[in-house]
């Protein structure tokens, strides 16, 4: 942002609330999810000044983690009669420690799960009131609260430890968020109206958070397209052939069916000869594929961080076998009860 639009982010952030499908605002310095190396910082515990913690500081604003709707799992929230922002000496770019006051000052912050491991703390409460102070800073950090770990952006790798800080500096706040209800369209011409008014003829960047997970999941999403259609290109022969071989085998067999049906056999008892017949290449065939499918998909699931039990692999080809029969007595079900049904004259009559 530009320093004519920094100057007015209070303002725009009001206008924008005062409108009637809007329900939050909040600002922040980078988008969630947004990979900064540069924004890493060396933190200590208090009482522990021999161990430093790199984490991911994030300077947010007020109603933050409301807009986001990320779950408080200890502690509170920020809030704005009770917690302090940053001093802006402390996050202008440039200014050097001697700048800095003498005595230390008391500031609050809130860290995600990740965090919460990664500080060695037994779990969320234990965490709430524990101070950090960051290297070279004259503020101590006392922790009141814990949230949930952000996956909005990340399936492939661990949610990141994160150290959160109100700052309202206009140096370093850069992206502004809006949490609507209704069109998209809709509240983008109204937001965009708002901005003109307020900041003028500057331009406007937008994105819709859908879109940035939407890109995320790109690839995870046209692999699934790939495997589902030629999954089901792969049944279609498989019917087909099984269609034509039961075509084939009622065909062959047709003599002995009329001869059956002649010494009493009912056509469900035809039906289900047939049926056990060609159940068996297909329970062989699920018992090959099984652990071929267990190896595949252990392989694909090793590029999450969050993956199934390997157990639950066991009820899915257990389904996915009873469907591969429900297929199969499907498709030679019909053809082999024409043959039985049918008049075991037509049959014979050439013996």
């Amino acid at each position: 942002m530009n320093e004519n639009i920094r100057g007015k982010i209070e303002v725009l952030k009001q206008e924008l609330l005062h409108l009637a499908d809007i329900s939050n605002v909040c600002v922040s310095q980078y988008q969630p999810g947004h990979q900064i190396e540069s924004n890493y910082t060396s933190f200590i515990l208090t009482g522990h000044p021999e161990t430093t913690y790199s984490k991911v500081m994030t300077n947010i604003g007020y109603d933050y983690f409301k807009t986001y709707q990320t779950s408080i799992i200890a502690g509170r929230d920020f809030y704005r009669d009770r917690d302090l922002p940053e001093p802006q000496w402390n996050m202008i770019p440039g200014n050097t420690g001697g700048n800095e006051p003498m005595e230390r000052l008391e500031r609050n912050t809130v860290i995600n799960e990740a965090a919460v491991r990664e500080f060695g703390f037994t779990s969320a409460e234990d965490a709430v009131g524990k101070v950090l102070s960051i290297i070279g800073n004259n503020i101590n950090y006392t922790i009141i609260g814990v949230v949930a770990d952000n996956h909005l952006f990340s399936i492939n790798a661990p949610p990141r430890a994160e150290v959160y800080l109100i700052n309202l500096n206009p140096a370093v706040v850069n992206v502004m968020t809006v949490r609507y209800k209704g069109t998209s369209e809709k509240i983008l011409t109204r937001v965009k109206s708002v901005w003109k008014n307020v900041t003028g003829d500057e331009e406007i960047s937008t994105v819709f958070v859908d879109q940035l997970v939407a890109g995320e999941f790109e690839q995870e999403q046209t692999e699934e397209k790939i495997l589902v259609s030629f999954s089901m290109l792969a049944i279609l022969i498989a019917c087909m052939g099984l269609f034509g071989s039961a075509s084939f085998t009622v065909e062959r067999r047709a003599k002995e069916i009329g001869l059956r049906k002649e010494m009493g056999a009912k056509v469900k008892n035809i039906v289900s000869l047939l049926l056990w017949q060609f159940s068996k290449p297909v329970l062989i065939a699920n018992l090959i594929a099984w652990p071929v499918a267990v190896f595949v998909m252990q392989h694909w699931l090793e590029k999450f961080h969050y993956q199934l039990n390997p157990l639950f692999l066991i009820p899915i080809c257990l389904v996915s076998g009873l469907m591969a029969l429900i297929i199969a007595w499907s498709t030679v079900a019909g053809n082999t009860a024409r043959a039985a049904r049918r008049n075991p004259i037509q049959s014979l009559r050439y013996e």
